[in-house]
């Protein structure tokens, strides 16, 4: 009963949160043309055998209409039952490119490619290289936006 009452006390004080991107999710809509977004970031994980996560810088530069270059740089460590380590995580590498827009196609569309490549031998990155290859839609509704 005690838990319950809890989660209804919190619930009824929780705000609304406002969040921005890098989500793990993204929009289909490129940097615009000749700017840039510079985020940095945190995330980690921790389990019954230990912890681990990442911090860095993502950057993001509008090269071309309806293009977007991204570089990811992390840090990435590790803390489990035989000890700790952290080094350079794998280097993400991406192309935005947006194809529909909604004022002709009714929806926004954009490929995202994604390249994940080894800095270094490190025991706290994949030490072979990956490719993300996902397609990100959008619809807008006046103030409503769904995305994913």
């Amino acid at each position: 009963m005690a838990g319950r009452g809890f989660a209804i006390t919190a619930a009824l004080l929780s705000l609304p949160a406002l969040a921005g991107p890098p989500y793990i999710t993204d929009d289909p809509e490129p940097t615009g043309t000749g700017h840039y977004e510079i985020y940095f970031f945190s995330e980690g994980a921790s389990a019954r055998d230990g912890r681990e996560g990442s911090a860095g810088i993502d950057f993001n530069y509008g090269a071309a209409d309806n293009l977007q270059l991204t570089a990811t740089l992390p840090i990435a460590w590790s803390a489990v039952a035989g000890g700790s380590t952290a080094g350079i995580g794998n280097i993400e590498l991406a192309a935005k490119y947006q194809f529909l827009h909604q004022r002709g196609a009714g929806v926004d569309a954009a490929f995202f490619p994604r390249v994940f490549l080894p800095a270094a031998p490190s025991v706290v990155a994949e030490d072979h290289a990956s490719l993300l290859l996902p397609l990100w839609l959008q619809r807008s509704w006046g103030a409503w936006t769904v995305f994913g």
